[in-house]
């Protein structure tokens, strides 16, 4: 056996590199899997930089330092965890058939080339432990891909860190050297018995996370990396003034017309000139803006020269970006969940796929920024107090205090004693409150002047994040509205209360196993699969009586809890692309600078 697998691969691999170049365009990358080893380095360095890869646990031993050389012995149990599930799926190889790579090979190889992930470097002749190290190093970032958006209980071994000796010697194709009871995950079981019937192309498509966005993102990269039109490059200092005549414009125009703000008829017709900033240009830029969320003036200003700039390279670049960060969510799209997407300063509740409810946001300051994270909303806090984290009592209240003693306690802080909350303190002028702080909290009473305003929405989390109202409401006027301390203010944080606690009363009012998949023409999915079909007449009736609730809630100025029967799945996200269903793209600025370069 091992002579077959030495002539296998000799033979298979080198056949490999030659094909692939007449597979298609797209696969012409492949050849580069010999500098494979820097492919997981370089995932997991840009996951991390989004923020939200705190589970993730790569591997110690960097990928270059590991051997699949017959007669090398596994240097880590993570690589003899890969020979048992090798020899437990009674394949020689997972990712090839036919001396040639596999269709689950290519479909995998398509994936992480429209990730961004396949390092550049040069061909060189490809020896057996090459070849090996391509079988073992593809199934790892397989399930590195799978993980990234699981809990750690329902994740493969991939990210096992044990680099203990193992008594497995050499490549092991014999099942009976092997640990008879293998600790396979779910995952991997299933991963084992696809390859076994050979159909592990159905296992990688079904694996990968289910979102929309992914396949609009991979098909607008798809388009991206073909593009092979000729591109100039406007100079993003440039600002148009209407009636000039100018070589900029017509780069402007042509940019328009490339991104669908500007049809070639249009661009071309008799009442106009494609050098000239007039009345079809000033719309153009205005759809332009409309499409990116930028301020809908028809001025070619800062920001609107700035995304005009963005040649298709950098695009390409960051939808690749933007597409990672979609594998750090979970992998089955919720049917009803939060999701809020910072660069956007929106918040939109999804049910069934669908928006049904959308609303502008506030969210943390570049010196302040809101994390991403996965999460859920599990209860609603009315009337809520404000109890602010240390680092805003140092960087934000403190110099207040310093300059106006009066000014904490007009705003409705007290000083609670830590370990007994009946125990407070009035905060005035000559109180040494910066020692007092060792034992006592500063914490901001309910009312209309507390900075969460009526409501505040509780996610678990370790940085004190969650969503919540604000007395305060010219914020939402503004374009830009990166501007709080890192938790997210909401435009109508009472429309949202009642929202997700009218979809939770009816989500239980049969048999709790009732589900509303739409406001409009609602319809419960019951456990017995027997519809049972809820009138807009019935939802508003239930709508009504939850804001009866709410009004008589807020109206004792007490804080209240309120818990919901089910918690609503929550994302905080940062994609700076978007993309329609007509495949045109909103770019979003980069307010956090994680784009990179």
């Amino acid at each position: 056996m091992q002579t077959y697998r030495n002539a296998f691969f000799s033979n298979c691999f080198f056949k490999f590199f030659n094909a692939t170049s007449s597979i298609s365009q797209s696969y012409r990358s492949v050849r580069l899997l010999l500098f494979f080893s820097l492919l997981f380095t370089a995932f997991v360095v840009s996951a991390h930089h989004t923020g939200i890869v705190g589970h993730i646990t790569p591997s110690k031993k960097p990928l270059a330092s590991i051997s699949l050389n017959p007669n090398v012995k596994p240097q880590s149990e993570q690589q003899a965890h890969y020979l048992r599930m090798l020899a437990a799926s009674e394949r020689d190889f997972f990712w090839s058939a036919q001396q040639l790579p596999s269709d689950a090979a290519l479909i995998l190889i398509d994936l992480i080339e429209d990730l961004g992930l396949t390092p550049v470097g040069k061909l060189a002749p490809l020896a057996t432990s090459d070849a090996a190290q391509f079988d073992y190093q593809l199934t790892q970032v397989l399930f590195d891909l799978i993980n990234l958006g699981q809990p750690i209980s329902q994740r493969g071994r991939s990210d096992n860190n044990d680099e203990s000796e193992t008594d497995v010697e050499g490549i092991v194709t014999d099942a009976t050297d092997l640990d008879p009871e293998p600790d396979f995950s779910d995952v991997e079981f299933a991963f084992i018995d696809a390859a076994r019937q050979y159909q592990l192309a159905d296992f990688v498509n079904n694996a990968l996370p289910k979102y929309q966005q992914i396949a609009l993102l991979r098909e607008a990269i798809d388009r991206y990396q073909n593009y092979s039109g000729e591109w100039t490059r406007v100079n993003k200092a440039f600002r148009p003034q209407y009636g000039q005549q100018h070589p900029q414009i017509k780069m402007i125009r042509d940019t328009l017309v490339l991104y669908g703000d500007l049809s070639e008829q249009e661009n071309n017709a008799d009442n106009t000139s494609p050098d000239v900033y007039d009345a079809v240009a000033v719309a153009a830029i205005k759809r332009f803006q409309q499409r990116n969320g930028l301020i809908v003036d028809g001025v070619a200003g800062p920001q609107t020269m700035t995304n005009l700039a963005l040649s298709p390279q950098d695009i390409l670049r960051r939808l690749q970006v933007n597409l990672q960060r979609w594998f750090l969510l979970p992998r089955q799209e919720p049917e009803h969940y939060v999701y809020v997407n910072i660069p956007q300063y929106q918040l939109r509740v999804i049910e069934e796929g669908e928006s049904q409810l959308e609303m502008k946001v506030v969210v943390g300051k570049k010196g302040w920024p809101t994390p991403t994270m996965v999460s859920a909303i599990k209860e609603v806090t009315v009337n809520p107090t404000w109890t602010p984290t240390q680092s805003i009592v140092k960087r934000t209240l403190m110099p207040q205090y310093r300059r106006n003693p009066a000014s904490l306690h007009h705003r409705g802080f007290h000083l609670v004693k830590k370990g007994n909350a009946k125990q407070t303190l009035r905060i005035g002028p000559g109180l040494p409150l910066q020692q007092m702080l060792g034992e006592y909290r500063l914490v901001q009473a309910a009312g209309r002047k507390n900075a969460l305003g009526q409501f505040r929405f509780n996610i678990p989390n370790s940085q004190a994040i969650f969503l919540h109202d604000t007395p305060s409401k010219r914020a939402f006027n503004r374009h830009v509205r990166a501007l709080s301390h890192g938790c997210i203010r909401l435009e109508n944080a009472r429309k949202f209360a009642n929202y997700i606690l009218t979809h939770d009363a009816l989500y239980h009012a049969n048999n709790n196993t009732a589900q509303v998949t739409s406001q409009s023409d609602m319809q419960f999915s019951t456990s017995d699969e027997q519809g049972a079909w809820v009138s807009t007449a019935e939802y508003n009736a239930v709508s009504a009586d939850v804001e009866r609730k709410l009004t008589r809630r807020v109206n004792r100025r007490s804080t209240q809890w309120v818990a919901l029967k089910e918690t609503i799945p929550t994302f905080i996200a940062y994609q700076t692309i978007w993309v329609r269903d007509n495949g045109s793209l909103q770019i979003f600025p980069d307010i956090y600078g994680l784009d990179g370069d």
